[in-house]
Parts: C-alpha cells; sequence; structure tokens
C-alpha cells in the first residue's frame, strides 16, 4: 500500500515511502517537499538514538542523533533502485538515485560521505576493529574528499 501511495503521489506532494540503508535497516517515512521526513523504523537492527535523514554533501544518510544533532558514526548511506525510493534533498521536488545509493547530486562529497560510504556494509554501530579503521581513513579523505579505495564508491 505504502509503495502504491509513493508511485501516485509521485514528487508532488508528501512522500510516504520505505527508505533502507546499506546495513539492511527499513524505515517507514513521510517526507515533505522541504526535506522534513518523520520516520518509523519497521525492520533490522534497532538504532539506539531516534532516526534523522542527514544529507552533509552528496549522499544522503539514516543517522542516530544526540541532543538532535546526527551521530556521524552511526550514519548510513540510502539505498535505492529508483528515485521514489530516496526522500528530496535541500529542498528538491524528488529524490535522486544514482548508483544505488540516494544523493543530491548537485552537492559536493564530503568527509561525512567518505564516512558513509567506508561504513557502508559494516553493520550498525562502531564497536569492530574494522568500523574504527574505516572511520579513521574515512577522516582522513583529504579536500577535495576522495573516497579511500577499500570503501565503497560513487557511481559518477
Amino acid at each position: 500500500m505504502a509503495a502504491a501511495v509513493a508511485v501516485l503521489l509521485g514528487c508532488n506532494g508528501p512522500q510516504k515511502t520505505t527508505l533502507k540503508d546499506t546495513e539492511g535497516r527499513v524505515f517507514r517515512a513521510t517526507c515533505q517537499r522541504d526535506g522534513h521526513c518523520e520516520l518509523e523504523q519497521t525492520a533490522g537492527s534497532k538504532l539506539r538514538e531516534p532516526p534523522v535523514l542527514h544529507t552533509p554533501g552528496r549522499l544522503v544518510g539514516l543517522c542516530g542523533t544526540s541532543a538532535g544533532k546526527p551521530i556521524l558514526a552511526s550514519c548510513r548511506p540510502l539505498v535505492c533502485s529508483r528515485e521514489e525510493d530516496c526522500p528530496a534533498a535541500h529542498g528538491l521536488p524528488c529524490g535522486a538515485c544514482v548508483g544505488g545509493l540516494c544523493v543530491e547530486p548537485s552537492q559536493a562529497v564530503a568527509t561525512a560521505d567518505a564516512v558513509m560510504l567506508c561504513l557502508a556494509g559494516t553493520g550498525p554501530g562502531m564497536d569492530k576493529p574494522l568500523q574504527v579503521e574505516r572511520y579513521a581513513m574515512a577522516l582522513s579523505c583529504g579536500t577535495p574528499c576522495t573516497i579511500p579505495r577499500p570503501c565503497r564508491q560513487l557511481s559518477p
């Protein structure tokens, strides 16, 4: 039913859709055109903190929050197969799906994007040595930010 609503509303009104991140977590989302989304987790390992969408650069990620601010180490990219799978970002009328990830294509790649790509597929949280290593690697991506080789890459 939610998919039918998303198709009917398309990019014109509030977008009701299912959002999925790289860790297999699933969220029911109702997103306004201004980018504000109400999120309810419906599957996957539970976030310890309230969820929020975060778009600090090119990627749209889903993060836990502390004191209302995204916790970067908990952010993971949203995955997609079509534009309707992505929330609208930065006031755009519709989301963008590029290379299987939700993006805001007009933005440059930021350090936070490198963090999300390096942690993608490593599981939730930051309690594994691989996650700590990947996080540190991502933080040193440089200016302009170049995604480290062992991490998931963005499609052009």
